[in-house]
């Protein structure tokens, strides 16, 4: 079959390639069965990349129980968000590259359930987003940003801007501009305060351009997240109303590579041309640091300032507003 795949065919007047990736289990259960394992052992071989074989096995079994196990405590979780709530949000210092000074922070959400455990971002995240349960999860998590940012300053802390991220498939939802507004007077927030960040991808979308277009308008501030990871096109970034680019940490961990170096040269040159702001995620020794502030990036993320950290700590930093490198705050949830 995957011979056969292979083979270039033609439609029109182009000639075209495809791989494929192809899962293989059998089952004593029942059709449904037999799809759903087969299911899950094409997606391992797509893992492996194109053109590969994979037989369902006791590993992907034990993956697959898992990933039912967390839709299932998703479920349960987002049903009590009012009541008994499983999920935390913990803050990123974003600071400036030269100073140190604190310009913002980036809400993240945990998970702790009870059944389960401390669940990564990693695992919960895209099974959220391929279920829809993300929408939920976005809401809750904007309303209590939003809230904080109210409490701060009623406690007479000068705030800075929270970004939040938006997964790709929720952006163009009428809903989702709604339920910022909506936050946002509820808790008398300023949209100056929030800020939008958005993968890459998400702008391939012809649809996107008029949702950023209404964020815009509304006043608040979108940031690109793993910049030169996903789709890359410079035309979105001459139309769109995109404000920052963020180098991704797996550029910023490999710095001492030639063409990485040459990557992010690039990337911070474009923005610069662009009258773009440049955030650095994943700074995490001095070394990256000082190559960073000699090409010129605007703002560094990483564990070489602050690690995600709760409400309290976060408070700390805004009392503070200066987070340098002999005196920055680390929590390590």
């Amino acid at each position: 079959v995957l011979r056969q795949l292979e083979q270039p065919f033609a439609i029109l007047d182009m000639v075209l390639s495809i791989s494929a990736s192809l899962g293989i289990a059998t089952s004593p259960e029942n059709a449904e069965s037999l799809q759903r394992y087969a299911d899950a052992a094409m997606y391992t071989a797509k893992q492996r990349g194109p053109g590969q074989i994979e037989w369902f096995n006791d590993n992907i079994r034990a993956q697959l129980n898992r990933r039912v196990k967390i839709e299932q405590q998703l479920h349960a979780a987002i049903q009590n968000l009012q009541t008994s709530c499983e999920f935390q949000v913990v803050y990123q210092a974003i600071v400036c590259a030269e100073s140190g000074q604190l310009e913002s922070l980036e809400a993240l959400i945990r998970w702790d359930s009870p059944l389960l455990g401390t669940v990564s971002p990693g695992e919960f995240i895209s099974i959220a987003e391929e279920t829809g349960l993300i929408i939920p999860i976005t809401t809750w998590v904007l309303h209590c940003i939003c809230q904080q940012q109210a409490r701060w300053q009623q406690d007479g802390l000068t705030i800075v801007p929270i970004a939040i991220n938006i997964p790709m498939g929720q952006i163009d939802q009428p809903d989702l501009y709604q339920n910022i507004k909506a936050a946002l007077e509820l808790h008398q927030l300023e949209a100056k305060y929030l800020r939008l960040e958005l993968l890459e991808n998400a702008f391939a979308q012809p649809q996107v351009e008029r949702s950023l277009q209404k964020f815009k308008e509304l006043g608040l501030k979108i940031a690109i997240d793993d910049f030169g990871t996903g789709y890359s096109s410079l035309m979105y970034l001459h139309r769109l109303p995109v404000s920052t680019l963020k180098i991704p940490h797996a550029f910023t961990s490999a710095l001492e590579q030639a063409s990485i170096q040459t990557l992010v040269k690039s990337i911070i040159g474009i923005a610069k041309a662009l009258g773009l702001k440049v955030v650095a995620e994943g700074v995490e020794t001095t070394a990256q640091l000082e190559q960073l502030q000699n090409w010129g990036c605007d703002a560094i993320q990483g564990y070489l300032f602050a690690q995600p950290s709760n409400t309290e700590i976060a408070q700390q930093w805004l009392s503070k507003k200066i987070l340098t490198l002999k005196h920055r705050i680390n929590h390590d949830l």
